[in-house]
């Protein structure tokens, strides 16, 4: 990702090329505009680093195989380029040496809530990341690596085999708790999405551009990629994106699926913060544009053109 002005662009485009891949090189614009684009995917990567940790520590709580879970998560909706990577560390509890400190993200969500105070713009769910990530750093977590934050939801963590888990052995049970986590995921991977679409619709940036850059990232999640065009046809823009496949939920079904994740995760003194940070956003959506409306809407939310 680079910005600057045409003559310094087209001065520095041979050395771009030979560091870049030419489908990955990226230009949003002038000056600053590539570290906007940079930061605005940072939003998703924080969100679902975290969300990876917050589910494990969840699944760890209800008593469900963690390698079950990921192998279920990994051809789900719920998929996260994040989990994918990130849930292999969990399971090995190996922290140390961190192949990315949790101080590397909290520096980069850092970026994110200080340039959203500096136009108003609200990122809640990125917000609850941060906390989450100064509550690691104070627990001494910070020089270890992001997916250690597992802990901050399971104090206790340990492979699944170990004792203090208790496994249920019951498979009905089981199946219900995992569709607990992997509504979890999916609807905060929804969320996520809004709020990074129209962060980036904020500043400015190409969604066209962001979008493809996303789904070839880091950041990537099947949520994303299934309602990217519903969020740009929402912001105006459908003109840019060809149409999903994919059905644009209700707003009242996410939130009903929702509800039961934060109602069991209370019954069982387990935080999931980002759950109740995107429930909060998904109920003033139901609030102003009302229970039927798909759930791409949810980027009004943060435009301020609900029920617009």
């Amino acid at each position: 990702m680079a910005g600057g002005s045409k003559a310094a662009l087209d001065s520095a485009m041979p050395l771009l090329s030979e560091m870049s891949d030419e489908s990955k090189l990226f230009i949003p614009g002038d000056t600053g505009a590539g570290s906007n684009l940079k930061m605005v995917h940072q939003v998703l990567a924080a969100i679902q680093i975290l969300a990876t940790s917050e589910a494990m520590g969840f699944a760890s709580t209800l008593g469900i195989d963690l390698k079950m879970v990921r192998e279920k998560v990994i051809s789900s909706p719920s998929y996260s380029w994040m989990f994918e990577n990130r849930s292999p560390r969990i399971l090995s509890k190996e922290f140390t040496p961190p192949p990315s400190a949790t101080t590397i993200i909290l520096k980069d969500v850092g970026i994110v809530t200080e340039a959203a105070r500096r136009i108003s713009f609200p990122v809640p769910l990125c917000s609850a990341a941060e906390q989450m990530y100064l509550m690691g750093l104070l627990n001494g977590l910070g020089s270890e690596d992001d997916a250690g934050m597992v802990r901050m939801y399971f104090p206790s963590f340990a492979a699944p085999k170990n004792s203090n888990i208790n496994l249920s052995s019951n498979e009905k049970d089981v199946q219900e708790k995992l569709q607990l986590v992997l509504d979890f995921l999916e609807i905060v991977h929804l969320v996520a999405a809004a709020e990074a679409t129209a962060f980036a619709h904020r500043l400015d940036l190409d969604l066209k551009q962001f979008v493809i850059l996303v789904n070839d990232a880091a950041g990537a999640t099947t949520a994303f990629r299934n309602i990217s065009p519903h969020l740009l046809i929402a912001l105006g823009t459908p003109d840019v994106m060809v149409a999903s496949e994919a059905a644009d939920v209700s707003v009242g079904v996410c939130i009903n699926r929702l509800n039961k994740v934060v109602s069991k995760a209370r019954s069982e003194f387990c935080p999931l913060h980002l759950a109740n940070a995107a429930l909060g956003v998904l109920t003033v959506v139901k609030h102003m544009a009302g229970s039927n409306a798909g759930v791409s809407s949810t980027v009004k939310f943060y435009t301020g053109n609900l029920g617009k």
